[in-house]
């Protein structure tokens, strides 16, 4: 699932999506077969898949989380160096004046940097 950073309602939910198996999980549990039927299904391995579920996605979300914020950190970094290096540059005071770039015009230089 590719995530863009700089697509915040874009990132939210893929988030959101990537939480359903901790948004489900007390459905999950109240499927989990109680004593009488211990003999017809293996509870500690399903407890074992459910757990791998989660920890699974904890580590993707933590990841696309860091990967975003790295990214937004490298941007700040290159946006002040830009700005030391070329004070009078339009481009980069518009940005640090709060005029922002489309998102449209985020997502190319995201994709161009990915390149």
């Amino acid at each position: 699932m590719a995530v863009y950073c700089l697509d915040f309602l874009g990132f939210q939910e893929a988030l959101k999506k990537m939480r359903d198996v901790d948004d489900k999980i007390i459905y999950a549990l109240n499927a989990l077969p109680t004593e009488s039927f211990k003999g017809q299904v293996d509870s500690e391995n399903t407890c074992r898949d459910l757990y791998a579920k989660l920890e699974q996605s904890h580590l993707t979300r933590q990841e696309k989380i860091r990967n975003c914020i790295t990214l937004s950190a490298n941007s700040l970094k290159k946006l002040r160096e830009q700005q030391e290096a070329q004070p009078n540059d339009v481009d980069t005071s518009r940005l640090r004046a709060g005029h922002l770039p489309t998102l449209a015009q985020l997502q190319m230089r995201q994709l161009a940097a990915a390149a």
